[in-house]
């Protein structure tokens, strides 16, 4: 059953936005994190790809920051659950060196 905290992780519409960035060198990419992972859209926010399947212990978090240089670097530190807001088996910064298309630590 899903609640305000326990968001669906596939509404038609929303979902609970913890941080949304974008280069202004290439503002058609944004990234986000939200209460059921990290994501990025290449078209300006029509689509969205979910980064957090592969690399990282958890989805849920509120830091996303991004390389001002490079478009595939950015880097997130992952929280236990939306209940808890502690990181995961200690603080963990995790950096992405390819857009999140193959998940990194």
């Amino acid at each position: 059953m899903n609640g305000p905290l326990v968001p669906d992780p596939y509404p038609d519409v929303g979902q609970c936005v913890h941080n949304l960035l974008l280069r202004p060198a290439r503002p058609e990419r944004l990234w986000q994190q939200n209460h059921c992972g990290v994501y990025r859209s290449d078209d300006g926010g029509d689509t969205w790809q979910r980064l957090d399947h592969d690399g990282l212990p958890g989805p849920f978090g509120f830091t996303i920051m991004l390389d001002p240089t490079d478009p595939d670097v950015a880097v997130v530190i992952p929280e236990k659950a939306y209940e808890y807001h502690t990181s995961v088996d200690g603080l963990g910064v995790y950096r992405t060196r390819d857009g999140g298309t193959r998940g990194s630590g």
